[in-house]
């Protein structure tokens, strides 16, 4: 199963991401991964690679050094699905979307956005959970 939680920064993403994940792996007995691009050790690595390059002031920059951290979250996600983990993600391919549509990243050329979010998510999603199964969580 996977499941994914999205919205703006500070709105509670990651506390509720941890919430769910000691529920499930205490409560429910499921063995969890967690999936965050940009937490913990990758928040510090990115941080001092974009002060210490310069990049941190040209979107588009950024824009591709966060398309790489999604690729390698992609590939971490599968492979925690395929040896049947439950798979929490802090964040997937909607946020990707608000924040370039909000900084304007790509101008008007939103399929460029949606061709740049296919080559590092492809059509991995998480589950769509109806709200009658969502109480057997």
């Amino acid at each position: 199963m996977f499941i994914c939680l999205e919205g703006i920064a500070g709105s509670g993403k990651t506390t509720q991401t941890k919430l769910l994940a000691d529920y499930l792996k205490n409560v429910k007995k499921k063995e969890i991964f967690t999936s965050a691009v940009y937490e913990g050790e990758r928040r510090k690595v990115v941080s001092d690679f974009m002060n210490a390059s310069g990049i941190k002031l040209d979107q588009n920059a950024v824009m591709f050094l966060f398309q790489a951290l999604h690729a390698a979250q992609y590939h971490e996600v599968k492979n925690a699905l395929s040896i049947n983990k439950t798979v929490i993600a802090d964040r997937w391919r909607y946020s990707f979307f608000a924040h370039h549509v909000y900084q304007d990243t790509f101008g008007k050329n939103e399929n460029l956005m949606f061709q740049l979010d296919l080559l590092a998510y492809r059509s991995l999603e998480p589950v769509s959970i109806p709200p009658k199964l969502r109480h057997s969580l």
